[in-house]
């Protein structure tokens, strides 16, 4: 699942959120009874091996985990052995990164929410066995630990295994034998083993970053005279911290004894309690959270993690992105994809990710072009709102690598808000611009983090927005852009020149409390401009032509256009076409701006500290007083009444002075949004 640094924070925003259904790392976070609905098959299994093949069809790399089954809760199975297929792994010297997907560590037991999988491999272990996918990728799963006899997800934990889970489950009309859990339970409890008590009294430093080879240092006793079978574990970053299971590898331990260990800080480890286990199973955890401020991506290779690097992968001087046909016929959502482009790259690192031209390439694979599209059918697992793919070469015997490739995919079937105006997420939307700047904070090679101010935050709720980079965003993106270099054959990655963009994007606003609504835009020209022309549409796909607008003169113009009553019946959407003197036409976002012939129309009524509201379409109407500075002061939802009816609103400890009212309707349009004065 965002935060970057193009600032949105105009005295208009609106923020509505009436009700609460998140999204995990580009995952629908839907209740666990729903996601087990929707399996086909659920299983309770415990992970036996893990090895890595290739797609037959697309060329992706994936990582194929034998589950050995316990139990069949849902479904049919003929076999007690089943593969489950995550995207990404590496066969050297290519590595593919998919996010979000399902990566569990070899013994991790659970219970798997799995569906059929579709993919047809070049399989280096030929097997019969049944292959799956795991449904809403990592919330797939509910994981098992038999030391502590606790079930829990990315979402909360479900009280032991044997008691409150399994009746749970049994409430539900899951059929559940407890024969094999008691065995494994007995059998963790066997083996754990406690001479030597563990005790962590400090660490230092308190604040890291994940995946760049920082040491934390941990003071304590009973951590043995050496590792041996010892470990350190951090909280993990792509699902919230709901497992502290992100270990580092043989190789990133500096050193180990009885008081004081020296560790790299692995990619993926997130804010949160760490855990130091000793040889003989004895544990601790940290009494204060450690804070991660970023997440680097790294490549495992032979037992060691590399960082990568972003380079000129084509010899334009980075990467560019080509536009599947269907997305970039969608004007709105091209917008919104420009958007958080040019938020990663003119206000925020300078990433050479430029966007020219369309693609009739219509999948995620390895073949040299990257492409931004909407997914086909279910191509997407269940519950994922979006995809990146990341396409590495080794080299150097693959002590380095290159990033030569990035896909970013996105689910067709959302309730997608495209909307340029900050705040203008429905409570049914979730929002393109911010779903597209943290799958392009993946491809820039940064990692999940848990600090919901941040953009690569690991989750987003619906009618949430995040379109701005955080100072941990920023110093992220700024680490990878300072680290890489041209290798592998490829030079140097440029940093990307924003003066081009006057002619690839027009940013136009809409304010839409002046009477007249008031269109702005703002160019600083480096070729010609003819002229202008302002354009309407009913549906925002086919438009007409308004009026035209002559060029300004100066190095920076600023134009402004009364939108006049007399368009307004073509509208309710907008857009400025620019016509350069070179023959090309650039067009801008979408503002969207609905006649004030729905019929709503307000007084205030100053005695009575009230705001009366009288409209004549009969819908119901949500939204919000907000004051000049953002601030939202209060939410209103004023219920479908009788056409003439007047609703009445208490605006009582409200301050006094000008304020704006927004209201949208059932489908999410703005159908009012001026200033009003409260007494």
């Amino acid at each position: 699942m965002v935060q970057y640094n193009r600032c949105f924070c105009s005295i208009f925003s609106l923020s509505i959120l009436l009700h609460f259904q998140g999204m995990n790392a580009q995952i629908v976070q839907a209740p666990l009874k729903e996601r087990m609905t929707n399996a086909s098959h659920v299983v309770e299994a415990t992970v036996q091996d893990a090895y890595t093949a290739m797609d037959s069809h697309q060329g992706h790399i994936y990582t194929v985990y034998v589950l050995q089954v316990h139990q069949v809760l849902k479904g049919t199975l003929n076999s007690t052995t089943v593969e489950l297929l995550s995207p990404g792994g590496t066969i050297f010297p290519r590595r593919e990164v998919v996010v979000p997907s399902l990566h569990p560590s070899v013994g991790q037991t659970g219970m798997w929410l799995l569906e059929p999988s579709p993919i047809a491999l070049v399989d280096e272990r030929p097997t019969e066995l049944p292959r799956f996918r795991a449904i809403y990728a990592h919330a797939g799963l509910v994981y098992y630990d038999l030391v502590t006899n606790r079930a829990y997800d990315l979402y909360g934990s479900y009280g032991s295994i044997d008691g409150e889970w399994y009746a749970l489950l049994k409430q539900w009309g899951y059929p559940i034998r407890h024969s094999w859990i008691e065995k494994a339970l007995r059998r963790a409890k066997a083996e754990w083993r406690d001479p030597l008590a563990v005790s962590i009294t400090s660490f230092s430093p308190g604040a890291v970053q994940a995946g760049k080879g920082v040491i934390l240092t941990i003071n304590g006793s009973g951590f043995g005279a050496s590792r041996g079978s010892g470990r350190v574990e951090f909280s993990n970053a792509n699902n919230g911290g709901a497992t502290i299971d992100v270990e580092p590898l043989s190789t990133e331990y500096v050193s180990w004894s009885d008081t004081q260990i020296k560790v790299k800080v692995p990619t993926d480890a997130g804010t949160g309690k760490f855990r130091v286990t000793n040889s003989s199973g004895s544990s601790a955890l940290s009494s204060t959270s450690l804070t991660v401020e970023y997440n680097i991506t790294n490549v495992t290779y032979n037992n060691r993690r590399y960082r990568t690097n972003l380079v000129d992968a084509d010899g334009s001087g980075g990467y560019v992105l080509k536009y599947h046909t269907e997305l970039y016929n969608n004007i709105q959502a091209r917008d919104a994809f420009r958007r958080a482009l040019d938020t990663w790259r003119c206000d925020g690192t300078g990433v050479y990710f430029d966007d020219n031209g369309t693609t009739n390439i219509d999948q995620a694979a390895g073949d040299g072009v990257n492409v931004v599209r909407f997914d086909n059918g279910n191509e997407l697992p269940a519950g994922v709102l979006g995809q990146s793919y990341s396409y590495f070469i080794g080299c150097n015997g693959g002590t380095t690598w290159v990033l030569d490739e990035t896909d970013l995919v996105f689910n067709d079937g959302t309730n997608w808000n495209y909307d340029a105006a900050d705040n203008s997420t429905a409570n049914n939307q979730y929002d393109f611009e911010t779903v597209a700047l943290h799958e392009l904070g993946h491809s820039h090679q940064l990692g999940h983090v848990i600090n919901t101010n941040d953009v690569m935050h690991y989750a987003l709720a619906n009618g949430t927005e995040r379109r701005s980079l955080s100072t941990n965003d920023l110093n992220a993106g700024n680490d990878v852009i300072n680290y890489s270099q041209g290798s592998c054959g490829k030079s140097d990655m440029q940093i990307y020149n924003c003066q081009t963009l006057a002619f690839k994007h027009i940013q136009l606003n809409l304010l839409p409390h002046l009477n007249p609504p008031l269109l702005q835009w703002k160019l600083t020209p480096t070729q010609p401009i003819s002229h202008f022309i302002l354009q309407a549409s009913n549906d925002g796909q086919s438009f007409t032509d308004c009026t035209l607008i002559p060029p300004q003169t100066g190095p920076s113009s600023v134009y402004t256009l009364p939108l006049h009553r007399k368009w307004q019946p073509l509208g309710p959407w907008y857009r400025i076409k620019a016509l350069l003197q070179s023959g090309e036409t650039i067009s801008s976002n979408l503002v969207y701006f609905l006649n004030k012939s729905t019929g709503v129309r307000i007084t205030v009524a100053a005695t009575a500290q009230s705001l009366v509201l009288f409209y004549s379409d009969g819908d119901t109407l949500e939204g919000a007083i907000i004051h000049p500075n953002g601030t939202i002061l209060r939410h209103i939802r004023i219920p479908a009444s009788t056409p003439g009816r007047p609703s009445v609103v208490s605006i009582r400890a409200l301050s006094s002075g000008w304020h704006r009212l927004v209201l949208r309707n059932s489908q999410g349009y703005r159908v009012f949004d001026r200033a009003i004065f409260v007494p």
